[in-house]
């Protein structure tokens, strides 16, 4: 019997498994020099400095993102501006250090991505069941206050501005009267000189905020208990385009689409992740919503 060689055997194409962790890595950098064009917060100098020290290393190495070096750099850094800020410091700081740390300990590893993802697991599950617990224990949150406030300047439920004139004068109105009270928040001021900006806006606010606390909850359990399933990512997903409607805090909402991305398998949610990321690396960049 003739037995035939091995190397004679037609080679199968593995898929390149790297490919949407390179597409991660690439919109979390998109999203960091755009903070650091941005935020300037201590200071310009030290932003420019960086970004010079950044673009350095694209032009003196191939793939610097792929070394400990440069992700160590970008931790130090983030470090510095969080310690610095701490006080002041708005909430996706912390998320692009833990996801810069999560890189850190990818390479550091040995490029474990089982390690990366259950990091990024973390990051992703536990930001939004303390952002569900932090709007529980607030009582402007609970009460529909905050959402009322933000409705009524024109920042909740912002596109009612771009489909209704009268929602849009109102807002308007509102807005002038807390910019000349030199934009006091509502436990400091009368709700009474703001005028609401549709019917029953109380009740809308309140049933939103339930709404809300509910859907980060759930989000959060889910995306730890079963982080490849379908239902989790689509309510994580649900929680990224409520967020933007009521409040467009388009850096925060970049990153939870870079962790979306690192954890889900399905092709169809990857490409919603990605697209979602870009747009709002757009906006950012047009100077759209919160950085």
């Amino acid at each position: 019997m003739k037995i035939e060689s091995t190397t004679n055997l037609p080679k199968i194409a593995l898929p390149k498994q790297d490919a949407t962790l390179d597409l991660a890595m690439q919109l979390f950098l998109g999203f960091f020099i755009l903070f650091l064009v941005r935020y300037q917060t201590p200071g310009l100098f030290l932003n420019f400095s960086f970004f010079l020290i950044l673009i350095a290393q694209f032009v003196f190495s191939k793939s610097p993102q792929k070394n400990t070096g440069f992700w160590g750099s970008i931790c130090l850094f983030l470090t510095y501006k969080l310690l610095v800020t701490y006080f002041q410091a708005a909430n996706h700081i912390f998320i692009a250090l833990y996801i810069s740390l999560a890189f850190l300990i990818y390479f550091l590893w040995g490029k474990k991505k089982e390690v990366l993802q259950t990091n990024m697991l973390l990051i992703l599950g536990l930001t939004l069941l303390f952002s569900g617990f932090q709007k529980i224990a607030s009582t402007d949150y609970r009460s529909g206050d905050y959402f009322l406030y933000m409705m009524q300047r024109g920042d909740f439920l912002w596109p009612l501005k771009h489909l209704s004139q009268t929602y849009r004068s109102i807002t308007a109105a509102n807005l002038e009267i807390i910019n000349n009270s030199r934009g006091i928040y509502p436990e400091y001021t009368s709700f009474l000189a703001l005028s609401m900006p549709m019917g029953h806006a109380k009740n809308v606010a309140v049933y939103l905020s339930y709404f809300s606390i509910g859907i980060e909850l759930l989000s959060g359990c889910l995306i730890l208990v079963k982080p490849r399933a379908f239902i989790s990512h689509a309510l994580v997903l649900t929680t990224i385009f409520g967020v933007f409607i009521t409040r467009q805090e388009t850096g925060f909402l970049t990153l939870l689409c870079v962790l979306g991305l690192v954890l889900s398998e399905n092709k169809y949610l990857q490409f919603t992740y990605a697209a979602t990321a870009v747009v709002f690396l757009g906006l950012i960049l047009l100077g759209v919503g919160f950085l």
